[in-house]
């Protein structure tokens, strides 16, 4: 009883695509911007919603921009008094 192995090469598969990067891969915002924190969605989870709402309406400086291996942009932000937070793309506005 013999077992067969796969040659990943013998096949092209056709429905292949190719991933261009296009202009929605890069971050919205960029480092030294001015920028506020939104106030929190309800439907977040409660951790998210207080964290957030901590800063809600509150201006500060971006420190850096990440982009996570899930695909969200993530930004660490500089308020006053030296404080920061790291909010996602979509907890921001200008």
């Amino acid at each position: 009883m013999g077992i067969d192995q796969l040659n990943l090469f013998e096949e092209v598969n056709e429905k292949t695509i190719e991933v261009v990067p296009t202009l929605d891969d890069s971050p919205l915002y960029k480092p030294q911007e001015m920028i506020e924190v939104r106030q929190p969605e309800p439907s977040l989870d409660p951790e998210d919603f207080h964290y957030i709402s901590s800063f809600a309406g509150k201006k500060g400086v971006i420190l850096t921009v990440k982009k996570l291996a899930n695909g969200r942009v993530c930004y660490e932000i500089e308020f006053p008094k030296s404080t920061t937070g790291i909010f996602y793309q979509e907890d921001l506005t200008r």
